[in-house]
């Protein structure tokens, strides 16, 4: 758990690796972060949602991400953090990530709604 935290902190530390302006420039205006909420919404909408646990939930939806999002992209390399934290503390970790890179306004409400059941179940 330490080590998720350390890793967490030093994503939020050095947003300047990966702009988001940039990625923006680069993806017709929409961020790394848009590109992971519609992702997510995508998901969470689809049939098999309710069906998944959680990993399975997590396996299907970086597979999703892999094929839309750069793999440095800021929002890519908080998945991968983030999906392994609390639960409870998931949408806030996301809503700080995307801040520290500059999207201090983002929200994703199927994160908001769903986040704690895609990804591990440790609390």
């Amino acid at each position: 758990m330490n080590r998720f935290y350390t890793f967490l902190t030093l994503l939020l530390a050095l947003p300047g690796c990966s702009p988001e302006e940039e990625y923006k420039k680069k993806n017709g205006g929409q961020s790394s972060f848009d590109i992971l909420c519609e992702q997510f919404t995508q998901l969470t909408m689809s049939d098999t949602f309710q069906k998944l646990n959680n990993e399975e939930r997590a396996r299907k939806l970086d597979a999703m991400l892999a094929n839309s999002l750069d793999l440095d992209s800021d929002a890519y390399l908080a998945w991968k953090a983030i999906r392994n934290g609390p639960p409870s503390a998931r949408y806030s970790l996301y809503k700080n990530a995307a801040a520290s890179s500059g999207l201090e306004e983002w929200d994703c409400e199927a994160i908001n709604h769903y986040g704690r059941e895609v990804g591990s179940t440790h609390n």
